[in-house]
């Protein structure tokens, strides 16, 4: 068990592992399409597991949608059921990487904030992988005799491919808008913060400047003394 992993990951974890495992053995027509947000704790390290068989192609996107007060970046690195690092990325804000599987078994998906000393990281990621097999669109042997049916089946294929890719790049579009929205709200603060600072010393400034100027005219007052003192000294 790697440190750092929090508590609620292992039952996200086994979830991966049994839908890995529906769509490898076949049960599953649906393609793997898996989705989270997820936080990394400063100095910490979150893997999360998938198993894949051989010359599956899978698009990995990952961003960082939040970075508290620090910078929008994080370490990730992908491992094969060897334990082989295959891909590796240093302080990225966001990443897309495909590749062709060349060794059935588990993967490792680890994320590592070991940058950050005190911000925590907020991590969304997506892993796709086009697992139609054409099973749902089997033709019985008394249909078999009609070829129109494969280009109806050919055609539903693309259809339901070009539709899942569409919500794959809507969901990419929801993540960097969150990201953005944080960053906009984070910076919006700083301002007003930093206007509210400013507002308070010229508030300051000038009551002392009132104060000082008011002395002055009034022979009687202790600023009006002070400056007597000062002058006598000199």
């Amino acid at each position: 068990m790697l440190s750092g992993v929090a508590p609620y990951t292992h039952l996200l974890r086994l979830f991966c592992l049994i839908c890995s495992h529906l769509v490898l053995c076949g049960g599953v027509d649906e393609p793997l399409d898996f989705k989270l947000t997820f936080f990394v704790e400063a100095g910490k390290e979150e893997c999360f597991f998938q198993e894949f068989a051989v010359n599956q192609n899978i698009d990995l996107e990952y961003q960082v949608l939040e970075g508290g007060q620090g910078e929008l970046d994080i370490n990730f690195k992908l491992i094969t059921p060897s334990g082989q690092v295959i891909h590796h990325d240093y302080k990225q804000e966001e990443n897309s990487y495909t590749f062709s599987v060349k060794e059935a078994g588990i993967h490792q998906f680890c994320w590592d904030n070991s940058i950050s000393m005190f911000n925590r990281k907020t991590v969304f990621f997506e892993i796709y992988h086009e697992n139609w097999s054409g099973e749902s669109l089997q033709l019985t042997p008394e249909e078999e005799y009609d070829l129109k049916a494969d280009n109806i089946a050919d055609m539903l294929h693309q259809i339901q491919t070009h539709l899942l890719k569409i919500r794959h790049i809507q969901e990419l579009f929801r993540a960097s808008e969150a990201r953005d929205r944080n960053l906009a709200e984070r910076n919006f603060s700083r301002i007003n913060n930093w206007s509210l600072f400013q507002i308070t010393v010229m508030l300051f400034v000038g009551v002392c400047q009132v104060i000082l100027v008011k002395g002055f005219l009034d022979e009687k007052s202790k600023v009006n003394n002070l400056w007597k003192s000062l002058l006598r000294l000199k």
